[in-house]
């Protein structure tokens, strides 16, 4: 007896070692790394915080170490291992329940030969619980909500490179007006030096030297905020891409295409692409799976169940296998079987509406962006008109003053336009840039591949 349940205890520890087999974490991890890194399945160089940093090493680098994607690509692991869960339940169960039954022997001796106070059962048992169309659209359901969060996995891809793609040409933008109001503040520090000569020659007024200073403040002051607009958008840079710093030259080498495409080809391309949009699509299909899953409810269902016994000490003690065959058919429930139909009913019509609206809000992106590109074109036109004219006034301002034909005053306001003019034609160059990657994102071209061939392609598909 007590060898038979030392053997009985070996197999339940063999039984429970097998079902809890370790996790292969780096496995399950690369199911969505894979997902993720598409074609780009070679892994980069270490990243070094002073090494120059263009626009691909940055959205490879968002991809790789962005918190908030790997924990949307554990989304998508779960909706796998939850589809995994649903085909398990479908399959039949085995168990193995031995069990020993210790009592106090009983006064009527004649008792104690029918129900012996030791009694020790060994049984196997299986079972089963079919109901075919439930049992199929409860699986296909699954499956497409994985599809869906695939499909939303690679749409908040995007949406993070967007935003990690703004933030570079933010910080650039930054940097380039630090650099363009450095060289102005230079230009004025030696400007005040001179008329300081002067005004000591007794060739300029202390009302010269007084606006000199003021302006020279003033352009200080907004080389301060310049510069902290840098520093902060750099530690910005580094949380979204998911290192510690980023100290290293930004070398932009995104060049826009001269034309855009027309707004029938870009809204081709976005249904073709739109990541978010299949996953809408997906939406409905797991909707439509619901309701059937819902009307299969109705349906009855079959349990199938088997116990065999190696060993059994328990009355019959003869008896060493039985099975059993039931049938279940909802005859009334109450009405919650037709809840959960109207249920499913409400849901898909929620997700066709979701669908379409998301659809439109799409069509009014790709307009507003690609107006936005089309009107920062004619924006840079006029800039660059405006900044070759304001040069050439301070140009001509500098002359007449020497020339005793212009007072300060229309110096410096020449300053000023050049320095104003100057800082918003380099604005306006980055800002453009950063319509076109919103206009990338709005036609689902925005990925690991070259930006710059983002709406060539979107308009060749």
């Amino acid at each position: 007896m007590k060898r038979l349940f030392r053997v009985c205890l070996l197999m339940g520890g063999a039984l429970l070692w097998a079902s809890g087999c370790s996790v292969n974490q780096q496995k399950e991890v690369q199911t969505y790394r894979s997902v993720l890194d598409g074609v780009a399945t070679a892994k980069s160089a270490a990243y070094s915080p002073d090494e120059p940093l263009s626009l691909e090493r940055a959205l490879d680098l968002v991809n790789r170490h962005n918190e908030r994607l790997a924990m949307r690509g554990e989304d998508y692991l779960q909706a796998l291992i939850n589809k995994d869960r649903v085909v398990a339940s479908f399959l039949p169960t085995v168990s193995f329940a031995p069990s020993h039954l210790r009592e106090q022997p009983t006064s009527i001796p004649l008792a104690n030969e029918f129900f012996p106070p030791n009694v020790t059962d060994v049984p196997i048992g299986a079972g089963v619980n079919l109901n075919i169309p439930l049992n199929l659209a409860t699986s296909r359901s699954a499956d497409a909500a994985a599809g869906r969060q695939r499909e939303l996995l690679l749409d908040y891809q995007a949406v993070v490179f967007l935003d990690a793609s703004q933030t570079y040409y933010q910080v650039l933008r930054s940097e380039r007006q630090v650099e363009f109001l450095a060289n102005s503040v230079a230009m004025q520090e030696a400007r005040l030096e001179n008329i300081r000569l002067k005004e000591g020659a007794g060739a300029a007024r202390p009302l010269d030297v007084s606006q000199v200073e003021a302006q020279l403040a003033g352009t200080r002051g907004q080389l301060i905020t310049a510069e902290n607009d840098v520093r902060n958008g750099r530690s910005v840079l580094a949380l979204v891409l998911g290192v510690a710093k980023v100290n290293g030259p930004l070398t932009d080498h995104l060049q826009i295409p001269e034309t855009v495409p027309a707004e029938d080809e870009l809204m081709a391309a976005a249904r073709r692409n739109r990541r978010d949009l299949k996953a809408a699509i997906k939406q409905i299909e797991v909707a439509q799976r619901n309701l059937e899953a819902a009307w299969s409810r109705y349906f009855p269902s079959i349990g199938l169940s088997g116990t065999y016994f190696p060993h059994r000490e328990s009355l019959p003690d003869d008896v060493t296998w039985m099975s059993m065959v039931q049938i279940n058919l909802p005859i009334f429930t109450a009405g919650l079987i037709h809840a959960d139909v109207r249920t499913a009913y409400s849901q898909l019509r929620q997700a066709v509406l979701a669908e379409s609206y998301l659809e439109r809000e799409i069509l009014k992106d790709l307009r507003v962006n690609r107006q936005d590109i089309e009107d920062s074109a004619r924006r840079l036109v006029e800039l660059r008109v405006q900044t070759a004219a304001a040069e050439n006034a301070l140009k001509v301002s500098e002359q007449s003053y020497g020339a005793g034909l212009a007072i300060n005053l229309d110096r410096l306001i020449a300053q000023d336009q050049v320095l104003q003019a100057g800082l918003n034609l380099a604005s306006e160059e980055l800002t453009r840039k950063i319509y076109y990657l919103r206009l990338l994102r709005a036609t689902g071209r925005l990925d690991l591949q070259s930006p710059e061939s983002g709406l060539k392609a979107a308009s060749k598909e």
